[in-house]
């Protein structure tokens, strides 16, 4: 299975920040002692929380339709703010109305380390 790109869009808005997550077991063994180890091969995930504003009606509907399709089951990718091209999961997703014809689409997507 090949997986699909996420669509053209413009750009998303200044300010994208990128959220990093580590998977790790602890296990407490007194005296204050704590040990720790990652949980995993691929215990440190990465997350964004991209927003495009302006969008017209037809690019936001369009976009948020292919996304709900997907959300939180199927992976895509994405090339995120460095221009790495990342497989993603949207995690959820939401339009806003901003004005006569200009919406805004944000969107949770996390990284993902399932083979396809």
């Amino acid at each position: 299975m090949t997986l699909e790109s996420f669509p053209t869009i413009a750009a998303p808005n200044w300010g994208l920040q990128v959220g990093t997550e580590a998977d790790v077991r602890t296990q407490k063994l007194g005296d204050g002692y704590v040990m720790r180890a990652p949980a995993g091969l691929n215990h440190i995930r990465d997350s964004w929380n991209p927003t495009w504003g302006d969008l017209t009606e037809a690019e936001a509907l369009a976009t948020l339709a292919w996304l709900k399709a997907r959300l939180k089951v199927t992976p895509f990718l994405w090339t995120d703010p460095q221009g790495v091209v990342k497989q993603v999961v949207c995690q959820d997703v939401r339009l806003g109305y901003n004005q006569f014809n200009s919406m805004e689409l944000s969107a949770t997507f996390e990284e993902d380390f399932n083979p396809v």
